[in-house]
């Protein structure tokens, strides 16, 4: 599944145009009462998601403390979420942040919302001692803009090199991923089912931790 939308550049979120007449909160902690006007936002981005998938997402992983919105006029249009996870290496494990579910209404795209809501995600990660901070991109034009922010691609894929680290979930996120899989149609036989064909983008927060070049990533909601 497919959860992010376009966002823009950080180099350009100076040069948007807004309504001044608008009323804006941007950004802000989610409260558990914008759940429903949440809901409606993700299927209006991504109406290609199941009801059943968006009940189970919003039912075991929606936490609101976690969740930056942009609001306009009392209304939510950017989201994103962000998921404890954590990086395992041979030698120790990094707590980590999952960006997920980025979206934009389209009626707002361009302007400047999602720039501000991703680099507040990346000081909060940073404040929540969070070491890395993962996200899969679904196109190589977002994977470029991602990088942007300062975020890398994985440098071998997982058939092919000897992987540094192996990205995990929380054990919820494991269950809901698992629950998705299964709902789609795909049969679980134990948690390599789950390795993800897409290892996502990498950036490191806290630089006495240590450069990652290769990893894995299981059961990531993408």
């Amino acid at each position: 599944m497919k959860h992010e939308s376009v966002i823009a550049v950080p180099a350009c979120a100076g040069m948007t145009v807004r309504d001044p007449l608008s009323h804006e909160e941007i950004p802000r902690q989610a409260r558990d009462d914008n759940k429903p006007a949440l809901m409606a936002l993700w299927k209006r981005c991504f109406p290609e998601d199941t009801d059943v998938f968006i009940d189970l997402y919003f039912t075991h992983l929606y936490t609101s403390e976690d969740v930056l919105i942009a609001v306009v006029d009392n209304q939510p249009i950017a989201f994103l979420q962000m998921l404890p996870c954590t990086l395992e290496t041979q030698e120790k494990s990094y707590p980590t942040g999952y960006i997920y579910g980025v979206m934009t209404h389209p009626g707002y795209r361009h302007k400047g919302y999602m720039n501000q809501l991703l680099t507040t995600a990346l000081s909060v990660l940073k404040e929540r001692a969070c070491d890395y901070a993962f996200l899969i991109p679904q196109s190589p034009e977002l994977a470029h803009t991602y990088s942007k922010y300062g975020f890398v691609n994985c440098q071998s894929s997982i058939d092919n090199c000897q992987l540094s680290a192996c990205i995990i979930p929380s054990a919820t996120q494991f269950d809901v991923a698992k629950q998705d899989f299964i709902n789609e149609g795909g049969v679980f036989t134990d948690e390599n089912t789950l390795l993800s064909n897409n290892p996502g983008m990498l950036l490191r927060l806290n630089n006495e931790a240590p450069e990652i070049s290769n990893w894995s990533a299981y059961a990531m909601l993408d």
